[in-house]
């Protein structure tokens, strides 16, 4: 009875290391696809960033060329008046007025041209962070898409072990699995080997009396120091020339038939 309870004990050891590697795998999916979609809101900040930049660009081009397309008005009401000045003083007046608008209007087509330059710059540069934004959204949907089926097949492997789990831990006495929790609940594996004297749960040397008792299975035995149940592996794969074990292979939890080692 007691080598049966072991047996599974070691079956449910077994399902719940499986089930942590799933359970890892799984975990490490969500902050690759948090760093891709990181990528993707960086890529379309900047996108944005550029697009409203040469929104203020565009809306200072337009209000020079206002600015010139006023002054041009302004120059043909002055050429316009020069034919009905009289006097020489009010002609002079309005050629300076001529010269300054036009000396005005110049700056400000510089100014334009200074603009429409930054402008074309600005929109090449735009359409390199446009092009990354949708290189790095496509990844991104293909992640998320990977990402969606692998979440769905661990979730499923997960489910299947549990459920295995449960049929086990069913058939195991209330107080050795709630010591196998106690013991997992502290981030620790329930069971450890005892080899050369030593629990290979924490490597610390179990006494002596202990190790014989151990040996003799009559009763269930806790690693002093770790709280680990303990088990030797004689009980699982006997050695050559040893009494087999009292329990019927076929009795055997599936998870340890033809099993050789089991590492903790």
């Amino acid at each position: 009875m007691l080598k049966k309870q072991i047996l599974l004990l070691l079956a449910l050891h077994t399902e719940d290391q499986k089930i942590q590697e799933l359970q890892i795998n799984l975990e490490k999916l969500a902050p690759e696809l948090a760093e891709q979609e990181a990528l993707v809101k960086a890529q379309q900040a900047a996108f944005d960033e550029f697009s409203a930049r040469l929104v203020d660009l565009e809306k200072s081009k337009r209000s020079k060329e206002v600015e010139v397309e006023t002054a041009e008005a302004r120059l043909k009401d002055f050429q316009t008046k020069l034919s009905i000045i009289k006097t020489n003083k009010e002609y002079q007046a309005a050629l300076k007025e001529i010269a300054d608008t036009k000396k005005i209007n110049k700056t400000i087509e510089d100014q334009i041209l200074e603009l429409m330059k930054q402008i074309d710059t600005l929109k090449a540069d735009r359409q390199g962070v446009e092009e990354g934004l949708k290189g790095a959204t496509e990844v991104f949907e293909k992640k998320k898409q990977a990402f969606e089926t692998e979440t769905a097949s661990l979730r499923g492997e997960i489910e299947k072990w549990r459920a295995e789990r449960d049929k086990i831990a069913a058939q195991i006495q209330p107080p050795l699995i709630s010591q196998y929790q106690r013991v997992r609940k502290s981030g620790k594996e329930g069971m450890a080997e005892v080899s050369g004297g030593t629990c290979q749960g924490c490597y610390m040397r179990v006494p002596a009396q202990l190790y014989i008792e151990l040996q003799k299975l009559t009763v269930i035995h806790y690693c002093p120091s770790c709280h680990r149940i303990l088990y030797l592996a004689d009980w699982v794969a006997p050695k050559e020339g040893s009494p087999k074990a009292e329990l019927p292979k076929e009795e055997l939890p599936k998870e340890l038939k033809d099993h050789k080692e089991v590492s903790v």
